[in-house]
């Protein structure tokens, strides 16, 4: 199971994808540890792309402050990794600045 992110262009007449990420399910557990997993599975308190990019800055923070208290949630398999997530999370900075006014939508 993995979680959909897409970034849809709110002034286009037909859904319009600007940007799409997935993240593995593997990571869960040190999403869940940064309390960004029900945030991310459920897009409540934000709608517009400009509305997270706060929150994503500070995870990535503290992820890069605190990286044995998250390697520790590393798969087994070592693939989709703490490092992985930190460029998953700084690619979606970059995508939701560049598309502030951008729609999020969430599936899992």
């Amino acid at each position: 199971m993995s979680l959909d992110i897409t970034l849809i262009d709110p002034t286009a007449t037909y859904r319009s994808e600007l940007h799409s990420q997935n993240i593995t399910h593997n990571l869960n557990k040190m999403a869940m540890e940064l309390w960004l997993y029900e945030t991310l599975r459920n897009p409540k308190e934000w709608t517009q792309a400009k509305d997270i990019v706060n929150s994503l800055i500070a995870w990535i923070k503290e992820l890069k402050k605190n990286p044995e208290k998250y390697k520790k949630y590393n798969p087994e398999n070592k693939r989709w990794s703490y490092e992985w997530f930190i460029e998953f999370l700084e690619e979606l900075v970059a995508n939701c600045e560049e598309y502030p006014e951008a729609l999020i939508e969430s599936y899992r």
